[in-house]
């Protein structure tokens, strides 16, 4: 499947600009209008990562999610990580 990625100075902003958050909006509803994945850079925060899935973007990267880890590190992340909902991290 093929997949589009929104630009992290879209995300970064959407919180407090309607006009980012309009075009990450209308990004991720092309994006499923043409079966595509969308993926969201910079998502920094677990509020991003709450309006993000809101908007209908369930994939991300950023700082949000996890720091720059070893390889090595990652299947503990994973474990720890797994079956937590966003909206159970933010409480």
């Amino acid at each position: 499947m093929k997949s589009v990625k929104i630009d992290d100075s879209f995300v970064r902003d959407m919180l407090d600009d309607p006009e980012d958050r309009g075009i990450v909006d209308g990004v991720i509803r092309m994006t499923h209008a043409f079966n595509h994945d969308v993926i969201a850079e910079g998502v920094e925060t677990v509020r991003h990562g709450d309006a993000l899935i809101k908007l209908g973007c369930h994939f991300g990267q950023g700082y949000g999610i996890a720091r720059p880890m070893p390889a090595a590190d990652l299947p503990a992340w994973f474990d720890n990580w797994r079956g937590k909902s966003v909206a159970s991290v933010s409480s």
